[in-house]
C-alpha cells in the first residue's frame, strides 16, 4: 500500500496529515513515512511508526527501494510525505520515472484563498503525469466537522453568492475520487511537543488503559497523590484522543 501526500505550497500540513492521520486509513501495522523534504525533518521519540527522512534531491534511489519493499513485502503500508514548491515536483517525476501510477494521492489544504490556485495545479501537475492517479481532497484545520460550516469555511473552493465568489467545485468533482475533513485542534501540537508521539500511537495507548483503567488507577495511587492526579489529567487528555479519532476522524474516513 503507497500513499502519496503532496501539495505545491508549504505550511498546509501535508506532514501532520502523514503523521497522525493517514496512519488510520492504512491496513497494515507496519507502517512508514518517508518524508521527502530538503527544509523540514519531522521527527518523534514515542512512535510505533517508522520515520525515513530524505532529502528531495536524493528521492529517485529512495523511491526505487519503496517499489522494491512493495513487491517483496505487501504486509508494509508506505506513505510518501513531499515537501512544499520544487520539492513536490522533483517527487511527483521520479514517482512517474519509475512507473508507479494509480497511487492514492492526498492534498491537504487550509482556508485561505490563495491556496485554491496551488490545489489546482498540484492536481494539474498529478495527472499529467499520473492519468489513473486517485486524487483526494483533505480540508485541514475545519472550524468543525458540519458540513455546511465547512463550506461556508473553505469560501474558495465552494463559493459564496453573496460574496460573488463562484468557487471552483465542479471542476474539482472531474478529477477527485473524495473529500475529507480534519477539525483543527491543539492535539497534534500537544503529542508531538509535549509527548513527543503520534496520534496513531496516543490513540493505541489510550485504548489500553482505557481498557483497564481500574488495574492502572491501582498503579498510579501506589506513586502518590502527587503523581496520582498527573496521570489522571493525562488520562483525560488521552479520552479527548479517543474522541477526535472515534468522532471526528470517524467522518473523515466516511
Amino acid at each position: 500500500m503507497l500513499k502519496v501526500i503532496a501539495n505545491t505550497k508549504g505550511g498546509v500540513g501535508k506532514s501532520v496529515i502523514a503523521s497522525n492521520i493517514m496512519p488510520f486509513l492504512c491496513k497494515n501495522k507496519d507502517i512508514v513515512i518517508h518524508e521527502f523534504d530538503n527544509n523540514n525533518r519531522t521527527e518523534f521519540e514515542n512512535t510505533s511508526l517508522k520515520f525515513d527522512n530524505i532529502k528531495a534531491d536524493k528521492s529517485e534511489s529512495k523511491i526505487d527501494e519503496i517499489l522494491y519493499d512493495k513487491l517483496v513485502d505487501n504486509k508494509v503500508s508506505h506513505i510518501i510525505d513531499c515537501g512544499g514548491g520544487n520539492d513536490t515536483i522533483k517527487v511527483l517525476d521520479f514517482l512517474n520515472d519509475s512507473d508507479l501510477n494509480g497511487l492514492d494521492y492526498y492534498i491537504p489544504i487550509n482556508d485561505d484563498l490563495e491556496q485554491v490556485k496551488n490545489l489546482l495545479d498540484t492536481i494539474k501537475e498529478i495527472k499529467k503525469r499520473d492519468n489513473t492517479a486517485n486524487i483526494n481532497i483533505i480540508f485541514n484545520r475545519c472550524n468543525n466537522n458540519n458540513k455546511d460550516d465547512i463550506m461556508e469555511q473553505f469560501v474558495g473552493i465552494f463559493g459564496n453568492e453573496a460574496y460573488g465568489i463562484s468557487g471552483v467545485l465542479d471542476e474539482l468533482q472531474k478529477d477527485v475520487k473524495e473529500f475529507y475533513f480534519v477539525k483543527n485542534t491543539p492535539i497534534f501540537g500537544i503529542l508531538k511537543n509535549v509527548y513527543k508521539t503520534t496520534l496513531y500511537d496516543s490513540y493505541n495507548e489510550a485504548k489500553e488503559i482505557q481498557k483497564n483503567i481500574n488495574k492502572y488507577k491501582e498503579k498510579w495511587a501506589k506513586l502518590g497523590k502527587g503523581e496520582f492526579a498527573k496521570k489522571m489529567k493525562f488520562y483525560k487528555f488521552l479520552k479527548d484522543v479517543i474522541k477526535l479519532v472515534e468522532i471526528d476522524l470517524d467522518k473523515f474516513r466516511s
